[in-house]
């Protein structure tokens, strides 16, 4: 099993996913005016006090939208006002701008609850008598001990009105898409919101499980397209994120279909998507109070400091908006640009072709100079072969430099040292030494290569961190999503348990980023099938990814409880099952199991040892990095981060999950004459549509380069 931490860009999520929620009266909400428009503030006895808006995510289309409303209000109420943002998602410096409004002496602090690194601060600010309203982000009461009150809006109503709107527009009927920014509280509640509400009332519509869409548009695009031609039925779709209409209004573009054909509903009035909602494009967007709620903050801050109370909670619609109602919406955009000026020009950005077709070029002219026979020396970097997999994995690379566009462009090796940082980084050092032109890294740990890293950038090298990925900001990476397909076989096991019983739930290896991710994917899908207590967690283990202590805490587990339903392992169904029989509880508990994909578990399912699914990640990913090495040398844009989803198997197919799974048979994905660490998974879920080298790779071929490789 691999691990490895969640990248920066997740943070981003946090702001760009605009959140909004709970219950309670409504608050007042302004009519948008330009600042100078207005009356002549009123006196105010509180003046003196300046206000302070830190933030992050600076210069943000949906971020000026947000400090046009706190600075609007301050000058309608006669603040002075101070507003400053951190670069990108970096939240520390945020959270040195609370500090700093601090020392100042603010009189009140309008900032986002985005993030329990502002809970301190927060405190510290109630420490000195300082008011402090998070906009947009409602967190329960007594979970930020310095948050004096919130305003926002509620995510699970907006999911609600767009599932009821959808299915109008398609009369009921079809197949619709759901996409998140990332898989994170607010987006998990709208998504599950508009899934139960479109089930209920109308429950002729297939809405299929939700997908990860991520942050970079050509990434999410791809993504969009893929899921439009695995369902060629659907009617709609439903993003949660503010980029949700600029990707799938490209996707039916990409896909032929015509303006409107899809009924695509999504996030934020900010000007280019009311500009797809004009053209037709995108039927609706979810107005979110991005302005009201942060105009609102500081008309609470200056009645507290008057000495009036304020409620807590401060819940602000989200109204549908359509075609009719833009034009309160290009006033606010217009609003923005008139008090923060025009957003800034990009710089001119050399002119790329889009990832995914084939480009030929010579290696020369791919500006490579340390191969044999000119060709483009690319070296594949592992330090740990203690599974099947892994030896796998490299068979699989091998295998594909046999093959175009490859072949005649790679002088292809690979590299293995000893399972540690330091051989591997001196393993690295020596390659810059030689000289290499590409570096296709399966890290030790996520931080464990960073300097090399920024050395061999500087020098040219082309990195591709793959399987384990690092953290540095400057290597193309391509990793795995590891919570939507542990999601999908969560539901896939919860409905095989009918929502009875009792479980046991493998933890993995502790403080580990990829095991949180396999268990919270299981829970969150038993949760939203079956609802809270229906299926029981009667027990949690760590099975540190290895059959040695997974078998005895299933037995001990086994010990305490009279009857077992199921076992949710982050490892060996083999162990699971061995306990069960060492138990003689096997065919009396008939257990649903989970487990990954070796082949071991396969054969056994197979063989009918027990109910279960799995779920496989391929070692075709070392394949997918060689792609992106090679469209980067070929000048293509290609995204900094791609993610793919684990293929889903499972012992029947009778279960709806909301992707294409296949049923476990032996000699089709479970292989009694192969080791039982061997993968037999060669596709890659959700992959964009690009060409799969892959789909050339025989058994053969890995049969023959894995003797070679041995």
């Amino acid at each position: 099993m691999k691990t490895r931490t969640k990248g920066l860009w997740l943070i981003l999520l946090v702001v760009l996913a605009l959140v909004a929620a709970s219950c309670g009266r409504p608050a007042a909400q302004p009519v948008p005016t330009a600042p100078g428009e207005n009356a002549s503030a009123p006196a105010n006895p509180t003046a003196k006090k300046v206000l302070y808006y830190p933030h992050y995510v600076k210069g943000h289309p949906v971020i000026r939208i947000m400090e046009t409303g706190f600075l609007t209000a301050c000058k309608d109420l006669g603040y002075q006002c101070k507003a400053d943002a951190a670069e990108g998602g970096d939240i520390p410096a945020a959270v040195t701008l609370v500090e700093q409004a601090i020392a100042e002496g603010a009189g009140g602090i309008v900032m986002w609850a985005s993030d329990p690194a502002f809970y301190p601060v927060m405190a510290k600010a109630k420490e000195k008598g300082i008011p402090v309203i998070s906009p947009h982000f409602p967190i329960p009461e007594g979970t930020a001990p310095g948050l004096t009150a919130w305003v926002s809006t509620d995510p699970v109503k907006y999911g609600q009105e767009s599932a009821r709107a959808i299915g109008k527009a398609i009369g009921g009927k079809g197949t619709v898409a759901i996409t998140q920014g990332s898989f994170n509280n607010t987006e998990n509640a709208v998504s599950k919101a508009f899934t139960e509400v479109m089930k209920a009332e109308f429950p002729d519509v297939k809405v299929l499980e939700p997908q990860e869409e991520g942050f970079d548009p050509p990434t999410a695009i791809a993504k969009a397209v893929a899921i439009i031609q695995g369902n060629p039925d659907i009617k709609a779709a439903l993003s949660t994120t503010g980029a949700g209409p600029t990707t799938w209004a490209r996707a039916a573009e990409e896909t032929g279909r015509k303006d409107g054909e899809i009924v695509i509903i999504s996030m934020d009035y900010t000007r280019p998507n009311l500009d797809l909602v004009k053209a037709g494009k995108v039927y609706a967007l979810v107005g979110q109070p991005l302005y009201e709620e942060h105009y609102e903050a500081v008309v609470m801050l200056d009645k507290i400091l008057k000495g009036e109370k304020v409620p807590y909670e401060n819940p602000l619609p989200a109204p549908l908006i359509t075609k009719a109602d833009l034009d309160k919406y290009y006033e606010i955009n217009d609003m923005v640009d008139r008090l923060l000026g025009a957003p800034a020009a990009a710089a001119p950005k050399e002119e790329k072709p889009a990832a995914g077709d084939w480009v030929k070029m010579t290696p020369q002219e791919m500006g490579c100079k340390y191969g044999k026979d000119g060709k483009c020396r690319v070296v594949l970097s592992n330090s740990f072969i203690g599974n099947d997999w892994r030896i796998q994995m490299q068979n699989t690379a091998k295998a594909a430099a046999m093959y175009e566009p490859f072949a005649s462009a790679f002088d292809f090796e690979i590299l293995n040292t000893e399972y540690s940082p330091e051989a591997q980084n001196a393993a690295l050092d020596n390659l810059l030494t030689e000289g290499v032109d590409v570096v296709l890294l399966d890290a030790y740990g996520p931080a464990a290569h960073n300097d090399w890293i920024e050395r061999a950038t500087a020098e040219g090298v082309i990195v591709v961190s793959f399987d384990i990925v690092t953290d540095s900001p400057l290597d193309y990476k391509v990793d795995w999503d590891f919570y939507t397909a542990s999601k999908y076989a969560g539901l896939w096991f919860a409905k095989e348990l009918d929502c009875k019983g009792k479980i046991a739930m493998d933890l993995g290896l502790q403080a580990t980023a990829i095991a949180e991710q396999i268990a919270g994917g299981g829970r969150d899908a038993i949760k939203e099938v079956c609802g809270d207590g229906k299926i029981e967690e009667a027990a949690t283990f760590y099975g540190e990814f290895a059959e040695g202590p997974m078998e005895p805490a299933v037995s001990s587990i086994l010990a305490t409880q009279p009857k077992l339903d199921g076992v949710y392992t982050q490892g060996y169904c083999t162990t699971v099952v061995s306990a069960y029989e060492a138990a003689n509880r096997l065919k009396s508990d008939n257990p649903v199991v989970y487990c990954q994909g070796y082949n071991s578990n396969f054969i056994l399912l197979a063989q009918g040892k027990a109910r279960g699914v799995i779920t496989a990640g391929s070692p075709a990913i070392s394949i997918m990095a060689m792609q992106t090495a090679y469209q980067v040398l070929t000048k293509q844009d290609v995204p900094k981060l791609q993610k793919y989803v684990l293929g889903v198997y499972a012992t029947n197919t009778k279960h709806d999950i909301g992707v294409p799974y296949e049923q476990i048979e032996l000699n089709k994905n479970a292989f009694p004459n192969l080791p039982g660490g061997f993968s037999s998974v060669m596709n890659i879920t959700n992959s964009p549509p690009n060409p799969k080298i892959w789909v050339q790779i025989t058994m053969d071929d890995l049969g023959k380069v894995g003797q070679k490789l041995k």
